[in-house]
């Protein structure tokens, strides 16, 4: 009896297993993604620490102390600007609750009689009070009301609260780890690889590397551009602490479109409490700076430094923030330039044996794509 199988049957069960452990690791990556976003995260701040110890290692000083150096630094301005930011927000966020009664009678006497004004006149009292701010409760229903119903908000939010802190402080952990000894994570992938393989995993490994690296110049450019403008915005038309707000547009260039309405918040906090018309003002001064940061210098710094259509960045943030969450969002843009360099140089370059601009589409007279052969 002929118990050997044949080499079609050979062919079907490796393509079997093919497939079965394609599927195996895709169901690992999603069952594990929010760590891998985080390890992800972990190698952009581990690459942007690095650019500085670079600049100190120019300067004769060792790799060791060049890395100390970064990380320190890096950790002095973190924790400054939220010792300086926290507080002033926290009182800014004071005086607009003290003063938002009186805002609503404004607001609702300028508007009376429009929608906005029937909107105002729901949230307002007969009296012309708020019913929860002006007039409130007594003493023990309030104590109550906060019982049943704010002390789950609150210890739901300092939950929130401390989850971020400590994946944020993990995070910095890993980068410091990554930035000791960069090349033996790499080496240890090497080893449990084909050594076919070695030589792409390597080229991928400095595409994604310099990739990073050109998207934190992009972001930093983008950032500095967008924090002096909103500075020397909010002063012209008098803004208190307009360098609190030009900070949140900094953050804010973090997420690039979905991240522009971020401002209007504390530009919100600033303003409404001292006039209607500043912060009318204020947000018309923002939206002009961001219409030219969003469709001009952000623009042509990605695609000088990424080469990544603008629209594809958008729709990748949307399935991003879709999937992922806020993280996503936030990391959209190095995430979908990661993997394009990991399509262009493990599929396009070792499998099929493309070269960079190999492929060339053109358009006729009737805008009918014309693929030219090379």
């Amino acid at each position: 009896m002929n118990l050997s199988l044949n080499t079609t049957d050979r062919s079907f069960n490796r393509k079997l297993i093919t497939v079965l452990l394609t599927a195996a690791a895709l169901w690992a990556v999603w069952y594990l993604h929010e760590v891998i976003l985080l390890v992800f995260l972990s190698i952009i701040i581990a690459i942007g620490i690095s650019i500085p110890a670079k600049k100190f290692r120019s300067n004769s000083i060792s790799s060791g102390w060049a890395t100390s150096l970064s990380v320190i630094l890096v950790s002095i301005i973190f924790i400054g600007l939220i010792v300086w930011l926290l507080p002033l927000l926290a009182r800014e966020i004071q005086t607009f609750i003290d003063q938002l009664p009186q805002l609503l009678q404004s607001l609702q006497s300028q508007f009376a009689g429009t929608g906005v004004g029937d909107i105002l006149d729901s949230l307002l009292s007969p009296t012309g009070d708020a019913l929860a701010i002006s007039n409130g409760f007594s003493d023990t229903n309030l104590l109550a009301r906060f019982v049943d119903n704010g002390l789950p908000v609150v210890f739901s939010g300092a939950g929130a609260l401390i989850s971020v802190v400590t994946n944020l402080v993990l995070v910095f952990i890993v980068s410091v780890m990554l930035l000791v000894n960069p090349k033996s994570y790499l080496k240890a992938l090497l080893y449990v690889v084909p050594k076919s393989t070695h030589q792409p995993i390597v080229n991928i490994a400095n595409k994604i590397y310099d990739t990073i690296k050109a998207w934190l110049k992009s972001l930093s450019f983008s950032i500095a551009f967008t924090s002096i403008a909103v500075f020397i915005g909010m002063s012209i038309v008098g803004v208190e602490n307009p360098a609190a707000i030009a900070l949140f547009a900094a953050f804010a260039t973090f997420i690039p479109n979905i991240g522009a309405i971020i401002p209007i918040l504390p530009i919100a906090l600033f303003t409404l409490p001292v006039s209607l018309n500043l912060f009318i003002i204020a947000v018309i001064v923002y939206l002009a700076i961001q219409l030219v940061e969003s469709n001009f210098v952000t623009p042509l710094v990605v695609k000088h430094q990424l080469d990544i259509p603008v629209a594809g960045i958008l729709v990748f943030q949307i399935i991003a923030g879709v999937l992922f969450g806020l993280l996503g969002v936030l990391l959209a843009v190095p995430l979908l330039a990661t993997l394009i360099v990991i399509v262009r140089e493990l599929v396009a370059k070792h499998h099929y044996h493309y070269q960079v601009n190999e492929i060339e589409l053109t358009s006729d007279t009737d805008n009918h794509l014309v693929l030219k052969n090379n």
